[in-house]
């Protein structure tokens, strides 16, 4: 009888260890979860800014492309204007040396 008291409470004690184990893994994953959400909304609003800065840097490609096309354009008219400039004072040259004459 006495082995089987020894047993009993041998068996016992292993059980609250086990409890307390139980106990202490139960917290564990609760801190781990928690880890896990914070980590996952930090993952999210990293790459929803990324998105947003995507979009923004996107747009300003577009701006500036817009904007060297305006250039172009505005040089290309300098330069006609120029040539025009030039062909009328050629033009008028040519008529003072056709009067001259």
């Amino acid at each position: 009888e006495e082995q089987w008291k020894a047993q009993i409470v041998k068996l016992v004690e292993e059980m609250r260890k086990a409890e307390q184990k139980s106990q202490t893994l139960i917290k564990e994953l609760a801190a781990s979860k928690g880890e896990l959400q914070r980590l996952k909304a930090g993952g999210q609003d990293v790459v929803r800014r990324y998105e947003e800065e995507s979009g923004r840097r996107l747009e300003l490609e577009e701006r500036c492309l817009q904007l060297e096309e305006k250039l172009k354009s505005r040089e290309q008219r300098t330069r006609d204007a120029s040539d025009g400039a030039q062909k009328l004072k050629q033009c008028q040259q040519a008529k003072q040396l056709a009067e001259e004459k």
